[in-house]
């Protein structure tokens, strides 16, 4: 790009009056600009720098670098870090790739002087990266005008059409060092007391207040035709807005596409509406026809369904179909009726032990990663942290957990498990008691009789994984506890019986028989047992649930694979089966694209 291209071209960048404060720069208004190519770039360094380097695949790799696979202008994106710092490019000494992740890739922009930045680059197949971005840097600049740790964002682009040729975030370096890498020096009181901070801090959250649901935007970020809400909380913040929920379901593998409602929301009952009707769609855009599940159930458990079940497919559209109408038919009645409980609440999407920073006194010094994040009713946003491993059987008590008795007489395997069980249900005993004490009206939300099983039916019903056994057992299970979830969400009727009023139960929409019911508990048996054992083969080979590996351990990772498909054909009973199984493995290339990624996670 010549030099004169280039003034003109930055002289086009719209400049909020709060910028100065704030110090992030919108891009939107750019006019289309071509990328120029990169031609003083090595082919090694071209490789380095838009490749994806960090791992292996053990299956779908060619898909999976593809996807990961971006070009875009470095040159340009330096230059233009430089000139909003105010520095001559002289300053400017390397731009590295940092870390690969699994929405964006991360590079380190560094000056000679030692001031750091951090560059992200969002992949394209991970959802609209425009709106990804303009999400994100809305949600960061609101929560950091409001105290909350969050980096700052230096410049930005929701516009891929410009010198640059791709969506991109510049944020300062976050201090610290992250909690994954502080946690396993810390005491008994530094956890409970990092632990209380982020109550605190999740908590100011929520007091937040939103008008409707959906997620916040910068309003010239968006298509002229979408639906947004104005959001002005603070001065200068008049282009804030809430739009669409960026919860990932609604744009995994072209869902946004279809022509369904992502928001804003201004009703509780259309968010939980809303996940049903897009799978639907779904449904009948992408998998007409087609018979997809959870492939190892089919391979290893069919042989133990009864005969009624051997007749039918295992998984056919036509259960999911059936299962979303029955949640649709339900739906008004898992929407409590108290208006504290459909509070609109913003959440951090993924609060983890990597996304959160602290300093030398382990103070949270930094909260990262807000890509995706979303206001939602009270009620759907409330529970546990991801950090929390929670435990079915004690979800909720406040009666501190036994220390594990007779480690001594365990050997180094159990031992550790049964003290990293333990220590999993104190962590979680200590945040239920700052929850309670510090945010009592959360408290009250996730100890309500209900709110863990409507919770489930709603994640159930958004997930993008075809196999529908866990959705159709939770709707056996509303139907058996109809009176308190009628009760609970106060959807009671009025009925006389003779001058006084009475409570009454309206009639559930819902109706199994027996046999469907043990069928669908025999399903969800099914379902878990063959995640378990999908887990315990992937733990064993070595791979996440996309077969992502390492470099230095891929060989072994092929190894051990080789090794479990001959072990697990050779206990197949006959070549009926060992047919099936062959079809249907989860580690090998699928045509069908996705079936291994998420189809199991």
């Amino acid at each position: 790009m010549s030099g004169n291209r280039f003034l003109e071209y930055l002289h086009r960048i719209h400049t909020d009056p709060w910028e100065r404060d704030y110090a992030y720069t919108p891009f939107h208004k750019l006019a289309p600009t071509p990328v120029e190519p990169e031609t003083s770039l090595s082919p090694e360094a071209r490789h380095e720098l838009f490749d994806y380097t960090t791992g292996k695949w053990l299956f779908n790799e060619k898909e999976r670098l593809k996807e990961r696979k971006h070009v875009f202008n470095i040159d340009a994106l330096i230059r233009l870090t430089a000139l909003k710092l105010g520095r001559p490019l002289a300053d400017f000494g390397d731009l590295v790739k940092m870390y690969e992740g699994r929405s964006n890739r991360i590079y380190h922009i560094g000056f000679i002087d030692g001031t750091e930045l951090i560059a992200r680059v969002p992949y394209r197949h991970t959802g609209p990266p425009a709106l990804a971005v303009s999400n994100e840097v809305a949600t960061m600049n609101l929560l950091r005008h409001l105290g909350f740790p969050v980096p700052r964002v230096i410049l930005y682009s929701a516009n891929a059409r410009t010198a640059v040729g791709a969506e991109f975030i510049v944020l300062e370096k976050q201090l610290g060092r992250k909690l994954s890498d502080a946690l396993p020096d810390m005491t008994r009181d530094q956890l409970g007391q990092l632990i209380e901070h982020l109550v605190h801090l999740e908590k100011q959250l929520a007091d937040i207040l939103f008008p409707v649901y959906g997620s916040l935007f910068y309003k010239s970020d968006l298509p002229k035709d979408m639906a947004t809400v104005p959001f002005s909380d603070a001065a200068g913040f008049q282009d804030l807005c809430i739009g669409p929920l960026m919860a990932p379901t609604n744009w995994y593998k072209g869902r946004n596409t279809l022509n369904v409602n992502c928001g804003p929301f201004q009703g509780a009952r259309q968010v939980m509406e809303s996940v049903g009707i897009r799978e639907l769609r779904a449904l009948d855009t992408f998998y007409q026809g087609q018979l997809v599940s959870r492939r190892v159930a089919r391979a290893a458990l069919n042989a133990n369904c009864d005969a009624e079940e051997e007749r039918m497919p295992m998984t056919q559209q036509e259960n999911k179909v059936e299962g979303l109408a029955d949640y649709l038919r339900i739906v008004q009645y898992l929407v409590p009726s108290d208006e504290w409980l459909l509070k609109p609440v913003l959440r951090h999407p993924k609060l983890i032990p990597r996304h959160i920073y602290v300093n030398d006194k382990l103070e949270v010094v930094g909260l990262l990663d807000w890509r995706y994040c979303c206001v939602m009713p009270r009620f759907l946003a409330a529970g546990s942290p991801e950090y929390l491993r929670c435990h079915d059987d004690q979800p909720h008590s406040l009666e501190e957990p036994e220390f594990p008795r007779g480690l001594e007489y365990m050997n180094r395997r159990s031992r550790d498990r049964a003290f990293e069980d333990w220590d999993d249900r104190w962590q979680h005993w200590v945040f239920m008691i700052a929850t309670q004490r510090i945010d009592p009206e959360r408290f009250r939300v996730f100890t309500r009789p209900s709110y863990c099983w409507v919770l489930k039916l709603f994640h159930d019903a958004a997930e993008f994984c075809e196999e529908n056994k866990t959705l159709r057992a939770g709707l056996v299970h509303a139907m058996r506890h109809w009176d308190e979830l009628i009760y609970d969400n106060g959807h009671t009727q009025t009925r006389m019986d003779g001058q006084y009023s009475l409570p009454a139960v309206p009639p559930c929409p819902l109706f199994f028989t027996e046999l469907e019911a043990q069928r669908a508990f025999r399903g969800l048996d099914r379902h878990d047992e063959a995640t378990h054992l999908l887990d315990n083969m992937r733990n064993h080979i070595g791979i996440d649930p996309d077969g992502w590996v390492s470099p230095r351990a891929y060989l072994e990772a092929v190894h051990r694979e080789a090794e479990i498909r001959r072990d697990f054909m050779a206990n197949l009973n006959t070549d009926a089966d060992r047919k099936r199984a062959a079809a249907c493995w989860p580690f090998a290339n699928c045509k069908a694209e996705g079936c291994n990624v998420l189809m199991f996670s």
